[in-house]
C-alpha cells in the first residue's frame, strides 16, 4: 500500500482553514491592541479632568482672597470717612493677620530671628472637616519691591493634614541655602511686608497671602 496523495480539493479546504484561523487570530490581536489604548486613553482624560478640577479649586481661592482684600479696603475707606486715620490703621492691620480661604482659617504670627536665617509662622485651623495644610514655597515683598523666597520646614514632603477646630503651626524658612549658602532672609529693618504669600505646590499658584503685615507680631496680639 502506498501513501495516499490528498487531492486537490482537500489542499484548497486545508489552506482555507488556516487562512481563516490566521485572520482570527490577527483579528483578536487587533482588539486587544484597541481595548488597551482605549483604557491609556480613558486614564488620560481622567487625570486631565483631575488636573482641570484642582485648577478650578485653586482660582476658587484666589478670588475668595481677592474678595477677602476687597473687605479691607471698605472698611479702611469706611474709617476714613469718619475721619479717623488712626482708626483706620488699627482695623486694616488687625483684619490683615487672619484670613479664611476654603473653610481653613490662616493667622499671621510673625517672624522669628535666628542669625542669618528668618522663621515665619503661620496658624491654621479647619473650620469644616480635614483639609491639606498648603507647604509650597512662601514669598515676601517689601515696600522697595524686593522679593524673598522661603522654604517649608522640614521641605516638600507630603502636606500636613488639619482636622477640624484644631490648630496647626506651619513654619517657613528664609536665609541661606544650607547647601548652596544662595539666598538671603528680609532685613530686620523692615517693618512691615507688603505682601506675604504661599503658593499651592502642585501647581505654582497662591492658596493664601496677606498684605501689610508686620514683620513681628506683639506677643499681646499673637494668638
Amino acid at each position: 500500500m502506498g501513501l495516499q496523495t490528498p487531492n486537490h480539493g482537500s489542499c484548497v479546504l486545508w489552506q482555507k482553514e488556516t487562512t481563516v484561523k490566521a485572520s482570527a487570530i490577527v483579528v483578536c490581536a487587533m482588539a486587544v491592541w484597541m481595548l488597551g489604548r482605549d483604557a491609556a486613553i480613558g486614564q488620560d482624560k481622567k487625570a486631565i479632568v483631575g488636573n482641570l478640577k484642582k485648577e478650578l479649586d485653586l482660582l476658587k481661592r484666589e478670588n475668595e482672597v481677592l474678595k477677602r482684600e476687597n473687605e479691607l479696603l471698605k472698611q479702611e475707606i469706611a474709617a476714613l470717612k469718619k475721619g479717623g486715620s488712626k482708626v483706620s490703621s488699627e482695623i486694616g492691620a488687625a483684619a490683615a493677620l487672619s484670613l479664611t480661604v476654603d473653610n481653613v482659617e490662616y493667622v499671621y504670627q510673625g517672624t522669628v530671628r535666628n542669625g542669618p536665617e528668618m522663621l515665619v509662622t503661620l496658624l491654621a485651623t479647619s473650620k469644616s472637616g480635614e483639609s491639606r495644610a498648603p507647604h509650597g514655597k512662601m514669598f515676601i515683598v517689601d515696600d522697595e519691591g524686593n522679593k524673598y523666597v522661603g522654604m517649608p520646614q522640614g521641605g516638600f514632603g507630603a502636606p500636613q493634614v488639619l482636622r477640624e477646630d484644631v490648630p496647626l503651626k506651619l513654619v517657613w524658612r528664609f536665609g541661606p541655602n544650607l547647601l548652596t549658602k544662595q539666598g538671603s532672609a528680609p532685613s530686620a529693618k523692615i517693618a512691615r511686608f507688603a505682601s506675604l504669600s504661599v503658593e499651592a505646590a502642585q501647581f505654582g499658584r497662591t492658596a493664601i497671602e496677606f498684605r501689610g503685615v508686620p514683620a513681628v507680631i506683639p506677643k499681646s496680639k499673637a494668638k
